[in-house]
């Protein structure tokens, strides 16, 4: 096998993989659009004692904040896809002893926040909630198939010139 065969060879494979990952990537889009229509019904409401603030730097999908309670052994976690500026300076000033009041998907370890509020202020509200996820889930949407064709697509060209090759041989 030529060198310049076994080059197209990894390179389709390499892309044939990229092309994978925009599968996963559109079923995950599907999901955030979903949960973009999320109403109150859906949640549980808590009311709580904040003890402490935790957060979680991740440098691939950005930091998370978990927000201990003095009344659950579980804590609050708010999503990664939730901390724009105006959601972080809301939860980086609560301080221990502040009372909050959430609407929450019930997890298994934690409470996978929604609506967050203070007895003066709204931290996150779910219409804010709703919206991030739809833009997340809209953008994947349209992203996802597109992105998936180009390397599917690419990976296929390589092929198709290794064979060509090969035949020519």
């Amino acid at each position: 096998m030529k060198e310049d065969t076994k080059h197209q060879l990894l390179i389709s494979i390499l892309f044939f993989a990229f092309s994978l990952t925009f599968i996963f990537l559109f079923i995950i889009s599907i999901n955030d659009y979903n949960a973009s229509k999320t109403t109150y019904d859906d949640l549980m409401y808590g009311e709580f004692t904040v003890k402490s603030i935790r957060e979680v730097t991740d440098p691939d999908m950005g930091n998370m904040y978990y927000i201990d309670v003095v009344e659950d052994e579980r804590n609050i976690k708010v999503n990664n896809l939730l901390t724009n500026k105006k959601v972080i300076e809301g939860i980086l000033s609560l301080k221990s002893d502040d009372m909050i009041y959430c609407y929450f998907v019930n997890s298994s370890s934690y409470y996978e926040i929604v609506e967050l509020k203070t007895e003066n202020r709204t931290i996150l509200s779910l219409d804010d909630y709703n919206e991030i996820y739809n833009r997340q889930g809209t953008l994947g949407i349209v992203i996802s198939p597109i992105m998936f064709v180009i390397m599917f697509g690419i990976a296929v060209k390589a092929l198709w010139h290794m064979r060509k090759e090969r035949t020519t041989i």
